[in-house]
């Protein structure tokens, strides 16, 4: 395994606004389409009818469509982003339960225009001597993902628990990645600019030093920031010769390659917080792998150091589960989480118990992974 890994990115430099996109609204009843896709317009007081939907109005006003069950009796709503130039192949489509809350804002397509992005990285070498296969999967996905090879004000902090043989070998991975012969880095008059930060430390306690660094990172950003939390997950079961366990590469595809899909996604549903696998307990994300607003982050508590390995799980969601203290209100606090693993489409609201995401997983990986890759391929070819 010696030697570096020099990884160019697919996407092109930059975002650009050439092609014409629009969002669309549906709903949905047992499944069925009932009134067909229709670009949001601007209704009274500020509400959407869609049997009074005319052509897509531009700017930054948000609608609240989640009215839009006091007039059509459907069970969800469903949202999109649609490319002129691809229409028949939506970007991103998206569903929410009729008793949730849903708040769009039909602006244009330009992720990351304007807003930072940190990505924190959590690698535990002590668990497992193969970190490695796991460390340069999910390195491939974020290359892939285009964030640092334009003008985007984007930072990876690998936040590393091992030896000083390991830190050593993280370093030489990194610059091979995201290093100055790779597409991950520039010069500005001659200065190399880094976009990647190595925290080292030899301590093993769970994910704290990867949580606490998310949660510091978070406080320094803006409010309308994203941050993304990810790490080596699955170390404790690989064995020589194995692969990334399904739910690690998975979870890779969706957050650390889909960062402009997901980012599209959270510009567009301003009511939305974090993006993630699926939606658990009150609000944190199987997997622990995320995307969210930095706005979000802010209001958590202060990470602490436990022996409870699950704790670092939850956190996201900073209050005990549901399940366990008031089931009644659950709708109302998962409504701010997109899970990315419910058919057919990603849905706001859902929350999984641990049998059945598991199950689900590996039962529908195929559907899921294809849907991902429709995406991808979407965003590449409109940019």
């Amino acid at each position: 395994m010696a030697g570096s890994v020099m990884v160019c990115s697919l996407m092109p430099n930059c975002v650009t606004l050439q092609f014409t996109s629009r969002i669309e609204v549906s709903c949905f009843k047992s499944g069925q389409l009932l009134l067909g896709w229709k670009p949001i317009s601007e209704f009274e007081n500020g509400l959407i009818d869609l049997a009074s939907i005319g052509s897509c109005s531009r700017g930054y006003k948000c609608y609240s469509i989640n009215t839009l069950y006091a007039n059509i009796d459907c069970d969800v709503i469903a949202v999109r982003r649609i490319f002129d130039k691809l229409p028949d192949k939506p970007l991103w489509e998206i569903c929410c339960p009729k008793n949730i809350p849903l708040n769009v804002r039909p602006m244009d397509f330009a992720p990351l225009g304007q807003q930072k992005l940190r990505i924190i990285y959590f690698l535990n070498c002590f668990v497992s001597q193969y970190w490695e296969i796991v460390f340069k999967r999910h390195f491939c996905d974020l290359c892939v993902s285009g964030v640092f090879c334009g003008s985007y004000d984007s930072l990876v902090k690998i936040v590393v628990n091992g030896t000083p043989e390991h830190l050593s070998r993280v370093v030489q991975l990194a610059e091979g990645f995201l290093g100055e012969e790779s597409c991950g880095s520039s010069k500005e008059n001659g200065v190399l600019k880094r976009n990647y930060e190595i925290l080292w430390s030899q301590e093993n306690c769970f994910e704290y030093p990867g949580i606490r660094s998310f949660h510091e990172t978070s406080m320094a950003l803006e409010g309308a920031d994203y941050v993304i939390y990810s790490h080596c997950k699955g170390l404790s079961h690989l064995e020589s010769e194995s692969l990334t366990t399904l739910e690690s590469a998975m979870s890779s595809i969706m957050i650390l390659r889909n960062v402009y899909v997901n980012a599209d996604i959270l510009n567009t549903i301003v009511s939305l917080n974090k993006i993630g696998p699926g939606l658990g307990g009150s609000g944190w994300m199987w997997f622990n792998f995320y995307m969210c607003r930095a706005s979000y982050a802010k209001t958590l508590h202060v990470p602490v150091r436990t022996e409870r390995r699950h704790y670092y799980e939850s956190w996201l969601g900073d209050f005990p589960s549901d399940f366990e203290t008031n089931p009644v209100h659950v709708p109302f606090r998962l409504s701010d989480g997109l899970s990315l693993v419910d058919l057919p489409r990603p849905a706001i609201g859902s929350s999984w118990d641990p049998r059945d995401i598991f199950n689900h997983v590996h039962k529908e990986k195929l559907q899921i992974n294809s849907g991902l890759d429709q995406s991808f391929e979407v965003l590449r070819a409109i940019m």
